[in-house]
């Protein structure tokens, strides 16, 4: 039972590196892409854009192993509506990876070529059929993260206030395309702090 507990603590304590760098990696991130305004097609074509979205789906990975790490640290006491924010949010992010993938490294590609370039304009085929599928992926993470957020502040084992700055900060992230330069880079600031913050607490983790 003890090497059990050792080994749980142990992971949570790498979930809490994970959120770290989630937090680091998120407030940076806007103000390192090439284009925080997402209206100039042509910025895809900066050598910046692919390393700027690999970073990006890093996020979303370290993201999963937080979250697991944030679960089981409120295990028995964060209940079911902890439960389905917790599933909502994994999945959103694991969705957004797909959305990231596009955006980092076919988008550019399609700039590239005069032929395809306009495969990129909102009302063309391609992008009528994918943006549906990345809206859903938003939706998604913004919905889990809100409710474990909620689920983080009525359960009081984290900083209540983490859950609190969760739900400001996850619509503005799951609604990114839609948002305004600044408020994405507010937002994206906002719940990386929160995430460090939380990484913290799992750093320090006692279990």
């Amino acid at each position: 039972m003890a090497d059990k507990a050792n080994l749980s603590g142990s992971l949570i304590r790498c979930s809490g590196v994970a959120a770290i760098l989630v937090g680091i990696l998120t407030a940076a991130f806007w103000f390192i892409h090439p284009d925080a305004t997402l209206t100039n097609v042509s910025a895809r074509l900066s050598p910046m854009w692919t390393p700027v979205y690999a970073v990006f789906l890093l996020v979303l990975v370290l993201y999963l192993f937080s979250l697991m790490g944030l679960f089981s640290k409120q295990m028995g006491k964060i209940g079911y509506l902890g439960a389905i924010g917790f599933v909502l949010a994994i999945a959103g992010t694991a969705l957004l990876i797909g959305a990231g993938a596009f955006d980092g490294f076919v988008t550019p590609a399609l700039a590239a070529s005069s032929s395809t370039v306009g495969l990129l304009s909102l009302d063309s085929a391609l992008m009528t059929a994918v943006l549906p599928l990345f809206m859903v992926a938003g939706i998604t993470f913004l919905i889990g993260n809100v409710l474990f957020g909620l689920a983080i502040f009525l359960a009081k084992v984290l900083p209540k206030w983490t859950g609190v700055l969760l739900i400001i900060s996850a619509p503005i992230l799951g609604l990114s395309p839609l948002m305004p330069a600044e408020a994405r880079m507010a937002g994206s600031v906002v719940f990386g702090l929160t995430n460090i913050w939380l990484g913290w607490v799992l750093l320090k983790n006692k279990q």
